[in-house]
């Protein structure tokens, strides 16, 4: 009940602040708000959530581990020459979302 009443506050902040605020302040802030609104209507086994507000790309990496099944963040692997040490390539991987079994 708590969730629902705060998603409600939240989607009604949301659409006050689209009325209200000028067009140029909210051209500013397009992509904040197409995330606030994300963030609103995300349901628990919708695919592509967002995890942190702060941080959109961040997300849910499996572990396998009984002590820590989840650890939030980004898989990025890093590629630098052995002799020179200079970085030659940085990839980030996606991580494939998966959701918490209560």
């Amino acid at each position: 009940m708590a969730r629902k009443k705060l998603r409600t506050i939240g989607k009604r902040v949301v659409r006050e602040l689209e009325r209200k605020l000028p067009e140029e302040i909210l051209k500013q802030y397009e992509t904040e708000f197409s995330n606030y609104k994300k963030v609103l209507t995300q349901e628990r086994n919708s695919k592509e959530k967002i995890y942190s507000l702060h941080e959109p790309q961040t997300a849910c990496i499996a572990k396998g581990k009984a002590h820590k099944a989840y650890e939030f963040g980004t898989k990025v692997a890093v590629t630098r020459g052995r002799k020179t040490g200079v970085i030659t390539s940085i990839n980030d991987f996606q991580a494939i979302l998966t959701i918490a079994k209560p």
